[in-house]
């Protein structure tokens, strides 16, 4: 047979009669191809640019198609080298047998070629059969009218052959190299070499140690302020790197120790299980670190989507706590107020609303430096500075005759006397300065017209201040301040179209200082909310998919490598049942040593992670701790689902009967 037809020939043998290695490679191929396919699909659909809040819905499946690239590219790749691993030695034995290394190059060129085939011909059928589901859900999870048409889109199959071929041409690239620069026999003898004792094993354990309880320091520490998503990271670099050190330096020292202990090593289980650990322990260590860090990953990224889409409620009556607001110019004669209200109803009855509450009152507003002195708070010019810069405080003032009108109460101020509200922690001071001029804080009020409390944040506060009247304020505040201002607040009760239509309308019928349209700000932050849920749920899954690719594999490839130590203990009377003790206590030991990382640093990463979404004003602790406890408890199933799995796999392999 001439070499142009034998080579296609051994390519296609040589993923059949390695089916084991193969299957799950595709698998994983075709399900990112199908991930592929269907992100792009659904970027590319014409909607996507007419839909109401389409720039949301876009930017979110834009960020998701992002992060794919990102996370699918290496993640082929180092599945792909578990792959050239186990075939080093088949195809050393082609070297042997005559095969030239162009001839052997050529062979892999095709085994590249038919399995980019598959996965993305694969991956395309499914995304053919499931997209428009996946584009329905898409649509359902952030609030956004359904649509039952979903057409092929060329461009994203072109899109997905050119990520999989780039993919496949890099792997392959990698083979070449990896295989070129290797002899036969170096080939052959791949993967029966013992590794060396790593050096530093103590500076190793100290160094991860310091790691660790910085990284774990940083987030049980941890306060809401401008540096939280940047220590956020910081803290999860450190907890990866002490991990690492961690498993390499604490795998050694207990391998070590258990080899000391004559009356524990030299039991045949128990020899078999340290001394094999052993042999490979650098390896076995680098794997147990991405297990762990997926593992981690997995329930972070499910627990922080699941609770922002649960806790949309609590999101939205924080940050929006009223349908529509209006900041108009004040006129000198006081009638203002009365043709704001007028103005409001008739607008009301156009649209059939019924009001739930409406608030009109003159008010001056402004920020301020803020200095907290433990007993006072001080505030002075912020000159030059914008609003949410870092100790730059935005206050309203409003006079307590207003404040008594709205509010219904009949309160009493003396000249320096004022009440205080924030819609965040409270301040808990006896004393505030404006200016130097200083003031108690006769009461520190719980609510406030048109304001959601959340005492648990303690971020980007807005502050206001009630005064006696305005001859109470120092000279610099009335100058900073400026004139007077009416502020409209209303909610109103109806259906979220006829709302938002009523806000739209209201907000742009009359000429005002400033609009605020809370109904359509609060409907696209639940479809911000909704999106990050569909991305969180479809990268969970493809951290799992990574997850169990990576187990999988390295039990695989540890299995073939042990096969002959088995067969070699069996030889010398060790009995079947013996052997399956002993396979047992390997995998459940790398199985689960990784598991109980990923809880400790999810543990560790819960207070942190309420802080991060409290950011974005989730402030329900116990709704992310039951998010958390769920996610967890689900994985744990998946987890253990694939342990028994990976467990049949490993013990048909190295286990021979007799």
């Amino acid at each position: 047979m001439k070499k142009h037809k034998l080579l296609p020939i051994l390519a296609f043998n040589g993923i059949a009669k390695n089916k084991e290695l193969y299957i799950p490679y595709l698998g994983a191929g075709i399900f990112s191809a199908f991930l592929y396919f269907s992100f792009d699909a659904i970027l590319r659909h014409p909607v996507m640019g007419t839909i109401p809040r389409a720039a949301y819905a876009y930017a979110m499946m834009l960020l998701g198609f992002i992060l794919l690239h990102v996370i699918m590219l290496p993640f082929l790749h180092y599945t792909y080298r578990f792959l050239i691993k186990r075939r080093k030695k088949e195809i050393g034995l082609y070297s042997i047998l005559g095969m030239e290394k162009r001839h052997i190059a050529m062979m892999m060129v095709y085994e590249s070629i038919i399995t980019t085939v598959v996965m993305v011909l694969g991956g395309v059928l499914l995304g053919m059969v499931f997209a428009r589901l996946i584009f329905l859900l898409f649509f359902y999870m952030q609030d956004l009218p359904a649509l039952n048409d979903f057409p092929f889109s060329p461009g994203a199959l072109l899109d997905t052959i050119i990520f999989f071929t780039v993919s496949a041409g890099l792997n392959l690239a990698y083979s070449l190299y990896s295989v070129g620069k290797s002899s036969p026999v170096e080939l052959m003898s791949s993967g029966r070499r013992g590794e060396k004792k790593p050096r530093f094993i103590s500076m190793f354990a100290l160094f991860g140690l310091i790691l660790l309880a910085l990284g774990y320091g940083m987030s049980i520490t941890a306060e809401l302020d401008s540096m939280i998503f940047t220590n956020f990271f910081l803290a999860v670099f450190l907890v990866v790197i002490a991990t690492y050190f961690l498993f390499t330096a604490a795998s050694v020292v207990l391998l070590s120790f258990l080899k000391k202990r004559k009356s524990f090593y030299y039991k045949p289980s128990n020899f078999i299980t340290v001394s094999g650990m052993y042999y490979r322990m650098k390896r076995s260590a680098a794997g147990l670190v991405n297990i762990c860090v997926f593992s981690t990953m997995v329930i972070i990224t499910l627990t922080c989507t699941a609770a922002l889409y649960f806790g949309t409620d609590t999101i939205s009556s924080i940050m929006y706590p009223y349908d529509a607001g209006l900041v108009l110019e004040m006129k000198h004669d006081g009638s203002d107020r009365q043709l704001a209200e007028e103005y409001v109803r008739m607008k009301e009855a156009a649209y059939g609303m019924k009001e739930e509450f409406l608030y009109v009152y003159p008010a001056k507003s402004g920020c301020f430096k803020a200095e907290d002195t433990g007993s006072a708070y001080k505030l002075g010019s912020a000159e030059g500075m914008s609003r949410r810069s870092e100790g730059i405080e935005y206050i309203e003032i409003i006079t307590l005759n207003e404040y008594n009108r709205i509010t219904g109460e009949s309160r009493e101020l003396a000249d320096q006397e004022v009440l205080l509200y924030t819609d965040g922690k409270e301040l808990n001071r006896e004393e505030l300065y404006l200016f130097e001029k200083r003031y108690a804080v006769k009461e520190e009020l719980m609510s406030f017209p048109g304001s959601f409390k959340a005492s648990e944040n303690s971020f980007n506060n807005d502050y206001w201040l009630v005064v006696k009247d305005e001859a109470a304020l120092p000279d610099q505040a009335a100058e900073l301040l400026g004139e007077e201002s009416l502020r409209v607040i209303l909610s109103v009760e109806g259906k979220e179209e006829e709302k938002e239509a009523f806000a739209e309308d209201l907000c742009t019928g009359i000429p005002a200082i400033e609009y605020r349209n809370f109904v359509e700000s609060e409907l696209d932050m639940r479809c911000m909310c909704g999106g990050l849920l569909f991305i969180g749920i479809f990268f969970g899954l493809l951290f799992t998919i990574c997850l169990l690719i990576i187990m999988y594999y390295k039990q695989i490839t540890e299995g073939y490598e042990d096969r002959e130590n088995f067969e070699i203990m069996q030889k010398v009377g060790m009995s079947h049942e013996e052997i399956r003790a002993a396979i047992a206590r390997q995998v459940l030991l790398v199985f689960f040593i990784p598991l109980f990382g990923a809880v400790c640093h999810t543990s560790a990463a819960v207070p942190m992670v309420i802080l991060l979404l409290g950011a974005i004003r989730l402030h329900d602790s116990k709704l992310i701790v039951a998010c958390c406890a769920a996610v967890v408890a689900l994985f744990l199933v998946f987890y253990g689902i694939s342990y028994i799995m990976t467990a049949r796999t490993y013990m048909k392999i190295v286990e021979r009967r007799a």
